[in-house]
């Protein structure tokens, strides 16, 4: 009787399980690979007891920050076969020896990485639950992994490492919302687009410190300087000299203007790319550059005199070593630098909380934002991030957020359509006179916007929040570098 009303069901609904195949599919692949459960939510479940004796004997930095990446990069370079990636390999696993969840992870990910594009989507899981596994267990690492595939069935598998600085405790509204800041432990060449992202809205938010602190110093800071003619400088003086303390403000003022010459020069010495300079200028440090590589630029700028396109000139070079010199001699400058770098990631963290609260509100996922006054052709991935930059436009710190996207409507290029839209949708609602014409009342009249199209007051609050954030980026002892990587961004 049984096994006849299987036969029934199986033709008379034939057509209807060809359809929901490609819907169940998938997920009954994933189910029986134990990568998600009934409802679809994505899980792990070691599959061997935990022991935090044994997680306690690993030496996580030495894993994420040197182990692991170097394997990767030998692997990418090498091959699974050559003898260096395989004492990588070793190295790695005798570092997790201790635990056997770990080691199960790890060998795993070792025999799909040798050939990504067999199963792409099994590596990825298999970092994130790498990250999940030891956040439970209470531990401060972060392992993204990516896979991209070639034309030609080839592909490349990178991770990238983090340590967790600061968990925090934020709310919008009445909704609690998880949001870690992170800082990169690995030495290889893969640099984020973004300053935060929301990968699982049930996960939080991630905010990059790294990337925060360039636009600290690189942006905000110069942005300080009493005699900047940028449109954004008044209100961003002001939001920042109140936020920070006495000390730190009359620190940062008085060398914002170095800071600015500095970034300036090196700007245009990276703009000389476009005329066939091949030239790199490392990242500027928080204090400047050493003076080895100030008497390098001396050196290439006579080398480049009378040159069409000039490695160096020799204007930049005395740029570079004035301004360096001074910010060297500058006392008590990490210090107040730290108080910027923390202040500026507050923001950072505010649309990012927006994205995870509007994720765990189901909005994304139901097409739904309820933007009331959006243009028809917004897309719901505009929208998405038309609610978190007004968020960020909403509250303390909202010059910064409204200077960060008028740099996107100054300059466009690259940038990903759905942001293009938001971005100039909220500016010419927030600024309607423009950006060389900011509001006076920027937050308040952000505020009515939010209210007008999302039907919402609920603001962003922080149980705790660092008064610092390192300013100075870790020391790397090398550069690892993926063979046709996404270099320099990691989309």
């Amino acid at each position: 009787m049984a096994d006849g009303f299987r036969l029934w069901l199986g033709i008379a609904s034939g057509a209807l399980a060809l359809g929901a195949a490609v819907w169940a599919g998938p997920r009954l692949f994933h189910m029986a690979n134990g990568e998600r459960d009934w409802s679809g939510e994505v899980v792990y479940e070691p599959p061997y007891p935990v022991r935090a004796d044994a997680l306690e004997d690993i030496d996580f930095a030495a894993v994420h920050g040197e182990l692991m990446p170097v394997w990767q990069s030998r692997l990418a370079r090498h091959g699974p076969d050559a003898t260096s990636t395989r004492d990588a390999l070793h190295a790695l696993e005798l570092a997790v020896a201790p635990d056997a969840n770990l080691t199960a992870l790890v060998q795993e990910m070792a025999t799909l990485a040798a050939r990504p594009s067999r199963d792409p989507d099994r590596l990825l899981y298999l970092t994130w639950a790498w990250s999940t596994y030891l956040d439970r267990a209470g531990l401060p690492w972060v392992v993204q992994g990516s896979v991209r595939l070639d034309a030609d069935g080839g592909g490349l598998f990178y991770t990238k490492n983090y340590e967790v600085v600061a968990d925090l405790d934020v709310r919008v509204g009445e909704q609690p919302v998880r949001a870690r800041l992170v800082e990169r432990v690995d030495s290889t060449n893969v640099v984020e687009r973004y300053l935060g992202q929301v990968s699982d809205p049930h996960e939080g938010a991630l905010i990059v410190v790294d990337r925060v602190r360039e636009v600290a110093l690189d942006v905000v800071w110069p942005l300080l300087d009493p005699a900047s003619e940028d449109p954004h400088a008044d209100a961003v003086q002001e939001e920042a000299l109140g936020a920070l303390s006495r000390e730190a403000a009359a620190v940062l003022v008085q060398a914002a203007g170095d800071r600015a010459a500095l970034v300036s020069a090196v700007g245009g010495i990276r703009s000389r790319r476009a005329c066939g300079s091949r030239f790199v200028m490392p990242s500027v440090p928080w204090d400047g550059y050493d003076p080895t590589t100030r008497s390098r630029l001396f050196d290439y700028a006579e080398a480049s005199t009378g040159s069409r396109c000039p490695t160096v000139t020799h204007p930049e070079a005395v740029v570079v070593d004035r301004t360096s010199q001074s910010l060297q001699e500058a006392r008590d400058l990490e210090d107040a630098l730290q108080e910027l770098v923390a202040w500026v990631a507050r923001g950072v963290v505010v649309h990012e909380a927006r994205h995870v609260a509007d994720g765990l509100g189901g909005h994304l996922r139901d097409g739904n934002y309820g933007c009331l006054e959006c243009e028809d052709g917004l897309s719901e991935w505009a929208r998405a991030e038309a609610s978190a930059y007004l968020a960020s436009a909403s509250e303390p710190g909202g010059a910064v957020a409204l200077a960060e996207m008028c740099g996107m409507v100054d300059d466009p290029v690259g940038l990903p359509a759905h942001y293009q839209a938001a971005v100039f949708e909220v500016v010419s609602r927030i600024a309607p006179l423009g950006c060389e014409h900011p509001p006076t009342e920027l937050i308040e009249q952000a505020r009515r916007v939010e209210e007008d199209w999302f039907a919402r007051d609920d603001r962003v609050t922080f149980e705790s929040f660092p008064d610092r954030l390192r300013a100075r980026a870790r020391a790397l002892d090398r550069y690892r570098s993926f063979p046709q990587a996404p270099a320099p961004d990691d989309g």
